[in-house]
């Protein structure tokens, strides 16, 4: 009997051992390189004609890293730096319609895109980890975002059931485009391993 029940805790045991490795596998999977412990971000280049973007995208990308606990921000002694190119932002014309019987077309919907190059670069190595280049888009109408009718982060949830959707129109729209758009920085730099 006692040689059975050793037999099970055996059998339990490297079950057990292989649970725990096939997710530590997982757990680990898209972490940050062990070599690197820290991170320069670059003052955001702004090639666009959307004035204050490049700080707006700044301070969402660091309040990401530091809030998620993803690197350690520095300055001076740093494994990495990332730059974040902004290279263009545009109203794109989405929805429009004209009354019965006009010609006279009015727009209902816009797009606010923002188009960016993100290069994180592995200083200790002499390389540079990701380069690529992000879109990311809010559609917004002339209405507060609120009431407006339009999912305007493309999250499935409409006006007072989506906390995002707050703002007029064109503000409110860039506030989710930053957001976006920091959010898929963040992932670039954790989906690279």
């Amino acid at each position: 009997m006692i040689r059975k029940e050793k037999k099970s805790n055996y059998i339990l045991y490297i079950v057990t051992v292989f649970f725990m490795i096939s997710c530590g596998y997982y757990s680990y999977k898209g972490s940050i390189p062990a070599h690197i412990k820290s991170i320069y971000i670059s003052p955001v280049n702004n090639k666009s004609v959307e004035e204050n973007i490049e700080n707006d995208i700044y301070s969402s990308v660091v309040d990401i890293i530091v809030s998620e606990n993803i690197i350690k921000l520095d300055s001076e002694n740093y494994d990495s730096q990332l730059d974040i190119t902004i290279s263009n932002v545009q109203d794109v014309v989405e929805t429009y319609s004209s009354e019965s019987g006009s010609s006279i077309e009015k727009v209902d919907e816009w797009s606010f895109k923002v188009e960016a190059h993100v290069i994180w670069y592995d200083l200790k190595d002499g390389t540079e980890i990701v380069s690529e280049k992000i879109t990311e888009e809010a559609i917004y109408g002339l209405d507060d975002m609120s009431s407006d009718g339009i999912d305007n982060d493309e999250d499935g949830q409409l006006d007072s059931n989506d906390p995002d959707e707050v703002g007029s129109g064109r503000i409110g729209a860039k506030k989710i485009a930053y957001e976006k758009i920091s959010r898929s920085v963040i992932n670039l730099l954790l989906s690279t391993w």
